[in-house]
């Protein structure tokens, strides 16, 4: 148990690497390396990571792993900011049957119109075996305005977390990824 409540589910160095096979239609490799750290969105000692070659901004502490979640969209040839935050992936220490919830909005105005950004992100951790978490996230993503109409979109992500190595395995939208290689 306390190896458990010490381990790092989410090992962040630069260099750091993670290789996965994804297999959905075909089978391609996913490959996730922390490159550095940088001060971004009021936040320190963040985490940027590559996801092949995608940036992905990454924040922890004793208390959980929070990830950048930054929404936009193209308006009339204009890429535009909906909503820009950090939300809470997971929460730390992993214990058994542990959960968490939370809601975020935010609005801008475009084009005299108002699009309202919503999020809700909620987590818990399902099972153990092996010393391998496995957790259940659900991701609820919502737009609204007069003009650009609605928009709702939900993605149940579940996510095995081993101890000082990091996720093992992740599905999602009929989506399999799973750890090949590592480097740490």
């Amino acid at each position: 148990m306390l190896f458990r409540a010490g381990a790092d589910y989410f090992p962040l160095a630069a260099g750091n690497t993670w290789i996965y096979s994804r297999i959905e239609v075909d089978t391609s490799v996913i490959i996730l390396k922390v490159i550095q750290t940088e001060s971004i969105e009021g936040r320190d000692s963040c985490w940027l990571l590559e996801r092949n070659v995608s940036p992905e901004y990454w924040w922890k502490d004793e208390q959980g792993l929070d990830k950048l979640y930054l929404r936009t969209k193209f308006i009339s040839g204009d890429e535009i900011t909906l909503a820009n935050f950090w939300m809470p992936w997971l929460k730390l220490p992993l214990v058994l049957n542990n959960s968490w919830n939370v809601t975020f909005e935010q609005s801008v105005k475009v084009l005299g119109d108002v699009i309202k950004t919503k999020a809700k992100v909620s987590g818990k951790v399902i099972a153990l075996e092996d010393d391998i978490y496995k957790v259940q996230i659900e991701l609820i993503e919502k737009d609204s305005s007069t003009n650009f109409g609605f928009w709702c979109d939900t993605t149940v992500y579940y996510e095995w977390y081993e101890p000082n190595v990091g996720i093992t395995k992740r599905l999602y939208d009929n989506v399999e990824e799973y750890l090949v290689d590592y480097t740490l």
